[in-house]
């Protein structure tokens, strides 16, 4: 819970050193480069080595991230972490950063759950429901749940539709057991 805390800490400063949602929007993709990068085993025996200082850490940080033509922002951003050996918060950041493009964009994740695979024109049809619902852009992942016996079961942010038949039972049975 703390590293989610402070991944949102980075994310907003970096969104509030930036004047708009391009800019975010190319910092948030440099992010997923930077985790690329730093992927690479010999580079977080490097990096991550709490041996190394903190100051050694930032100046190798910023050597690479320059030499890749990283944003200022970006650089400072990725050496800090570096230099504090946070650089493991580097993908929290990166899903905060996602997080706050989406708000600014007007965009919200939606997630739907079917016991089928969806044909494309109902994919359509479910964001376009959610999109008039909502009042905002959605993006849309669907996922098959064998466990469903049919229906439907949607996630928008924090909020769950469930209109699966077993839901739909539970349901009918409470009513009848209340009659």
């Amino acid at each position: 819970m703390a590293n989610r805390t402070r991944a949102v800490r980075y994310a907003r400063a970096l969104a509030d050193a930036l004047p708009g949602t391009d800019e975010l929007g190319a910092a948030q993709a440099e992010l997923e480069q930077a985790i690329a990068v730093l992927d690479d085993a010999e580079a977080q025996r490097t990096i991550g080595s709490p041996v190394l200082p903190g100051t050694r850490r930032r100046e190798l940080t910023e050597n690479v991230f320059v030499a890749l033509g990283f944003s200022p922002v970006v650089k400072r951003l990725v050496a800090l972490l570096a230099e504090k050996n946070q650089i493991g918060e580097l993908a929290g950041v990166a899903r905060a950063v996602s997080d706050i493009c989406d708000q600014r964009r007007n965009i919200v994740a939606a997630e739907v759950a079917t016991a089928v695979e969806l044909t494309d024109d109902k994919k359509d049809s479910y964001r376009t429901a959610l999109e008039q619902t909502t009042g905002q852009q959605v993006r849309l992942q669907t996922r098959v749940d064998p466990s469903l016996l049919g229906g439907v079961v949607t996630r928008v942010g924090a909020q769950v539709y469930d209109g699966s038949v077993r839901r739909q039972l539970e349901l009918l049975h409470q009513r009848l057991k209340g009659e």
